[in-house]
């Protein structure tokens, strides 16, 4: 929400996130093409923040608690008009990061650079995310242990 325009690189396509619970929560963060667009419709006007706030003293939104208030209760009438499941009041925006933790590392991003693009002092912290896919683990003792009964096969040949 403290997002300034002087803190996004479009050069680099990277956004400085300079605040953060500790030390290492300063850091830059790669840009996807989706997000350099949407940040690009917010480069706008005259303040130098990129979510402005006219009320707030700060100048800038320190909250987006009743918008999503707001698109939760819309989701969740377009969702009884279909009858669809409600969108459960325990899903949060932090939930987005934790989300992104996890799919990266499924999709095989390392996990010191996940670690890093977290903001996280150490990887333990980073490893919470990280769910490991056991599906393929009977595969894969079946095709061991074949190797072996052909080993001892040949030995007692």
């Amino acid at each position: 929400m403290r997002m300034q325009k002087e803190h996004i690189f479009w050069d680099r396509s990277v956004v400085l996130v300079p605040y953060g619970k500790s030390f290492k929560s300063k850091r830059y963060v790669p840009l996807s093409d989706r997000m350099r667009a949407i940040l690009r419709l917010r480069d706008i006007g005259d303040s130098p923040w990129i979510f402005p706030s006219k009320r707030a003293r700060c100048g800038h939104l320190t909250t987006i608690a009743k918008q999503w208030t707001a698109t939760v209760e819309a989701i969740n009438l377009a969702a009884a008009e279909k009858k669809f499941a409600p969108v459960s009041a325990s899903l949060v925006p932090y939930c987005a990061r934790h989300t992104f933790g996890t799919d990266m590392l499924d999709e095989g991003m390392n996990l010191v650079a996940v670690s890093k693009v977290m903001g996280h002092d150490d990887v333990t912290i980073t490893m919470k995310y990280l769910h490991p896919d056991t599906s393929k683990a009977a595969v894969t003792v079946n095709q061991r242990n074949r190797k072996k009964e052909l080993h001892l096969l040949k030995a007692a040949s």
